[in-house]
Formats: C-alpha cells, sequence, structure tokens
C-alpha cells in the first residue's frame, strides 16, 4: 500500500512539474514571439524612418545641387557680360588713341610739310636775290662801256 501511495504520489508530482513546465514553456514562447514581433516591428519602422530620413537627405541634396547649378550659370552670365563690356571698352579706347594719334601724326606732317615749303621758297628767294646782286657789276660794267 505504501509503495502503490508513494508510486500515485510521484505519478502527481510528476505530472505537476510536467504540467507546470509545458505551461512554462508556453509562457517562454509567447513571450519570444512578442518579443520577436516587437523586434520585427521595430526593425520596419526603422527601415521606413532610415528610408524617409534618406529620401528627405536626397530631396535637399538635389535641391541645393539646383541652387548651386544656377547660381553658378548666373556667374558664368555674369562673368561673360563683364568680359564683353571690358573687350567693348578696350576696342573702343584703341580706337580712339588711334583716330588721336594719327590726327596728332597729320597734323605733324601737315606742319613739317608747311615748313620745308616755307624754308624752299626761301631759298628760292635768297638764290634768285644772289644771282640778281652778282648781274648788278656786270650790268653796270656794260652800260659804262
Amino acid at each position: 500500500s505504501l509503495s502503490l501511495s508513494l508510486s500515485l504520489a510521484s505519478r502527481l508530482v510528476s505530472s505537476r512539474v510536467s504540467s507546470r513546465l509545458s505551461l512554462v514553456s508556453r509562457l517562454v514562447s509567447l513571450c519570444l514571439s512578442r518579443v520577436l514581433s516587437l523586434s520585427v516591428s521595430l526593425a520596419s519602422r526603422l527601415s521606413l524612418s532610415l528610408s524617409l530620413s534618406f529620401s528627405r537627405v536626397s530631396s535637399r541634396l538635389v535641391s541645393l545641387s539646383s541652387r548651386v547649378s544656377s547660381l553658378s550659370a548666373s556667374l558664368a552670365s555674369c562673368l561673360s557680360l563683364s568680359l564683353s563690356r571690358l573687350v567693348s571698352l578696350s576696342l573702343s579706347l584703341s580706337l580712339s588713341l588711334a583716330s588721336r594719334l594719327s590726327l596728332s601724326l597729320s597734323r605733324v606732317s601737315s606742319l613739317s610739310l608747311s615748313r620745308v615749303s616755307s624754308l624752299s621758297l626761301s631759298l628760292s628767294l635768297s638764290l634768285s636775290l644772289s644771282a640778281c646782286l652778282s648781274f648788278v657789276p656786270s650790268l653796270s660794267r656794260l652800260v659804262s662801256l
């Protein structure tokens, strides 16, 4: 009878322990499944937030690149306009200087020509006067004869 009671007691204890262990295993499996589901949801949320942040950063970078390209285009146009203005100003200045130099050279050449002509006239007059003066004594000799 004692052996039967001990065997029954051991069976009861083992059944209770096994039931409790099964409950504990079920609870552990439920906890693990919840932890896994929470980790999956957190990972999905993190991936969504990262994708949104990357998309925002990429859109900002695209807008910045477009702004930089527009600024570079405007700077290039301003530089080309300034260079064209400088070239036109240098050409106009060079043309004005060339015209002034040509005018001054023409004036100098005209003055030198007038001086040369006046000098040639004075020389011709002096030569003609000296010739006349050289003929005067010969004429006076002829008249005296």
